[in-house]
């Protein structure tokens, strides 16, 4: 029963102090450039996420060395609140992922000068702006005249078909919208959860 107590004031202890740091602190610059004008669909460098759980991480250390417990229950709680830090990155991080797309658009035309036939002018395509970005069929749409839309296998490229019937002209503008992929953004949390708290770690030793 002592150490299930001693367990709660050790969390509420935590929990109190991220607060206080959080309420007095100044927020602190990138230690990355941000995406440039034009890139919103960018992520922001990760290092920007540093100063926060830095001084998340340094705050759990500090209520973990001044708990009072036994060595082996502050490693077990070191481990379970710095899992949980772990686990608030991953999802801000994927939530930040998830908020993010690109529209991107692509003209084209066809003119005929002849009366009769049909005149296929092909196909011009727009692709992601990214890696491990994509698109469907229910995030495009054209403006003017559509005369066939195509979408690769893995969603990178999308493509407008043009044709013109006898004399005349047709035009049409198509619209794509590009979010990033489930697939990707799995893979790239967890790398990058490894990649700061592993410096983070590294720091603090």
């Amino acid at each position: 029963m002592n150490t299930i107590f001693r367990s709660a004031v050790f969390l509420s202890l935590f929990v109190c102090a991220a607060e206080a740091q959080a309420n007095t602190s100044i927020v602190s610059q990138p230690w990355s450039e941000s995406p440039t004008p034009g890139q919103s669909y960018m992520v922001r460098p990760l290092l920007d996420y540093l100063p926060e759980y830095k001084d998340k991480h340094t705050i759990l250390m500090r209520v973990v060395n001044e708990s009072g417990l036994p060595y082996e229950e502050r490693i077990r709680l070191y481990e379970a609140e710095i899992n949980k830090l772990r686990n608030q990155f991953s999802q801000a991080r994927r939530a930040e992922y998830e908020s993010k797309s690109e529209e991107r658009s692509v003209g084209h035309s066809c003119t005929s000068k002849s009366s009769g036939g049909i005149k296929d002018c092909g196909w011009k395509f727009v692709v992601a702006p990214t890696e491990g970005m994509y698109t469907e069929r229910g995030w495009t749409r054209v403006s003017g005249t559509d005369k066939g839309i195509s979408i690769s296998e893995s969603g990178e490229r999308a493509g407008i078909r043009m044709t013109v019937a006898g004399k005349g002209r047709n035009a049409g503008t198509l619209h794509v919208i590009f979010r990033y992929k489930t697939d990707f953004v799995n893979t790239a949390v967890e790398k990058e959860t490894s990649e700061l708290f592993g410096l983070i770690v590294s720091k603090a030793q």
